[in-house]
């Protein structure tokens, strides 16, 4: 994947950024960067500070000390009448998936499009297109609560592609999935990076740290934040849920291009 012009700045920015919980460091004077449409793998052991580093960028976290800048604003700055539209640039995949049980597929994917001030028939096309990506276009209207677990991942990854954000950050989005269905999902994160999304995933799977698509991997280790050696690891592949490339790039093509903008507050 080419990097962009070194004259673009980079999207985000960590800056000797420290983070403990009850005394306790979960992050110590990190600092790296990430480039727009960069796809970014980021390893580490369970309660490593994954989901914290996420969480620094969500400004669901404050840090300790240090700078945490998206797009050249200090996200730990922002006030609280700002968040929200910050947050609109953002599609995220929670851990615990956050959806909502009772409601349809459709529902839920189609909520957070209508938040961003999409109209219904906007949020309801956006939400079909993302379904279909991940192979669930055909139960938009089951409820949630009906699904396996490994469908309810998919529904989330789905609902944080509908938003067609400039960040997509995603947080063990496969850990419900199996080895196929996981290198499904890797190709579709590297799609949207190529058409200008930025990335990252954090995971300890070791199947995901070995995909060999992503742009950069890096991974926390003894609270400090360090590259990662990838290795290419051979499994069953299911491409895309089962669609051919073609008809990926169909359903992408008709979803606007993430071009070089400004992530606003």
């Amino acid at each position: 994947m080419s990097k962009p012009a070194a004259d673009v700045p980079a999207t985000i920015v960590f800056s000797k950024v420290s983070k403990s919980f009850g005394g306790r460091p979960v992050l110590r004077d990190v600092s790296f960067s990430v480039d727009p449409g960069e796809f970014v793998l980021l390893g580490g052991a369970s309660g490593s500070g994954k989901t914290t580093l996420l969480r620094l960028l969500l400004a669901l976290e404050r840090p300790d000390s240090g700078k945490v800048a998206v797009a050249g604003r200090l996200v730990h700055r922002l006030t609280d009448s700002s968040l929200p539209y910050y947050r609109r640039n953002i599609g995220v995949v929670f851990q615990d998936l956050m959806l909502i049980p009772d409601a349809s597929v459709t529902h839920n994917v189609r909520l957070s499009v209508e938040v961003q001030g999409a109209s219904r028939r906007q949020a309801n096309a956006r939400a079909c297109m993302a379904l279909e990506l991940v192979g669930l276009g055909d139960l938009g209207n089951t409820r949630v609560d009906k699904l396996p677990q490994e469908a309810c991942q998919r529904v989330a990854i789905a609902r944080a592609i509908a938003q067609q954000p400039a960040i997509l950050l995603a947080d063990e989005p496969t850990e419900s999935l199996g080895a196929g269905y996981t290198h499904a999902v890797l190709d579709l994160f590297a799609r949207l990076a190529e058409r200008g999304t930025t990335v990252i995933l954090a995971s300890r799977s070791p199947l995901v740290m070995g995909y060999a698509r992503a742009g950069r991997m890096m991974r926390i280790q003894d609270c400090q934040v360090v590259p990662a050696q990838s290795r290419t690891l051979i499994h069953e592949q299911i491409p895309y849920f089962g669609q051919t490339v073609s008809e990926v790039n169909r359903v992408l093509d008709q979803m606007p291009t993430v071009g070089p903008k400004e992530v606003r507050a």
